[in-house]
């Protein structure tokens, strides 16, 4: 289907005719025509389905419940957006709308889902001032509030902000550092857990946060204190 900006010609046509010649200013193709029988004033209107080719226009007349009419010597053509032209458009994008969505489905059925985050480091931030003689002994992981693990400095390895050696199994922060970084080392094995908890000291005004597998933080709790715990429930 055609559309045309602005388009309009005098015709004179009888009732039943089939084609009409002489038509100008349209490409050849197919279009969407109303008659009426007056440029200023109409009183009365056809619609035409019209196939154009070398200035002839082949027509399907009466659509759109308009009838089959005589237009005499002052009718005109003219070239416009009708209400059947916008149902079959909005019909169309139903379709359209309809596969676009069973696609989406079969792309979802197909894809992954999400990895959930699990537990596989953590990073310490200071939100004022630096690390001084601060430290994190340990994390207890729970499942059903029973301790099932506790991980130790062999479990993890410094990414950064993190000194090498430890004492008394602590996991020592590099003093005048203000953010570290540790993950766990390979090959630990963590069983189904809902609770994680460390302990800390030294560390005031300070963010403890979780690392997924990913490097990425999912879990923050703020120290609130020198020394204490932060806890966070997880999904086993």
């Amino acid at each position: 289907m055609n559309f045309v900006n602005n388009w309009s010609r005098p015709i004179a046509l009888a009732a039943g005719a089939g084609t009409l010649s002489g038509v100008t200013g349209l490409a050849d193709g197919e279009y969407t025509l109303t008659f009426t029988d007056s440029a200023t004033a109409p009183t009365r209107w056809e619609i035409v389905f019209a196939v154009l080719a070398g200035g002839t226009a082949t027509l399907q007349r009466a659509q759109e419940g308009t009838t089959d009419q005589e237009w005499p010597a002052g009718s005109i053509a003219y070239c416009s957006v009708t209400a059947g032209v916008l149902l079959e458009v909005f019909d169309k994008l139903a379709v359209y709308a309809e596969q676009i969505s069973s696609l989406e489905e079969r792309v979802t059925a197909l894809e992954p889902a999400p990895a959930l985050p699990v537990f596989s480091g953590m990073q310490i931030d200071k939100t004022s001032g630096v690390f001084e003689s601060s430290t994190v002994n340990q994390i207890t992981l729970s499942f059903e509030y029973n301790a099932v693990k506790v991980l130790d400095t062999g479990d993890l390895v410094p990414v950064f902000g993190v000194q090498e050696s430890t004492e008394y199994g602590a996991a020592n922060l590099i003093d005048g550092e203000t953010t570290a970084r540790f993950m766990l080392a390979e090959g630990v094995d963590l069983p189904p857990h809902d609770d994680i908890h460390a302990t800390f000291y030294g560390l005031p005004d300070a963010v403890i946060s979780l690392v997924d597998q990913f490097g990425e933080i999912y879990a923050s709790q703020a120290t609130g204190s020198e020394n204490g715990g932060v806890s966070w429930t997880v999904t086993p």
